[in-house]
């Protein structure tokens, strides 16, 4: 279940995962009534977080990594705004 893409190794499980939450997103915003609704939003966004916590790899320092960030964000953030 796993295939190679660009010299890297997917994992089917979770993108099994990934397209479940997509799924559920969409669901979510369709009207099928309230207690629907909370059981939807309570689920679809922990769940992407949960997944792009297990490829997080702090290979740098917290202020290395940061700085990176800011550096690299703070350009499109001052540009739209």
């Amino acid at each position: 279940m796993t295939e190679a893409v660009v010299g890297k190794t997917r994992i089917g499980w979770i993108d099994v995962l990934r397209g479940f939450g997509v799924v559920l997103m969409i669901v979510g915003h369709v009207d099928f009534g309230t207690p629907f609704d909370r059981y939807v939003h309570a689920f679809h966004m922990p769940l992407f977080f949960v997944v792009s916590g297990f490829f997080f790899n702090l290979r740098k320092s917290s202020r290395e990594y940061l700085a990176h960030d800011f550096g690299r964000l703070s350009f499109p953030i001052r540009f739209f705004s």
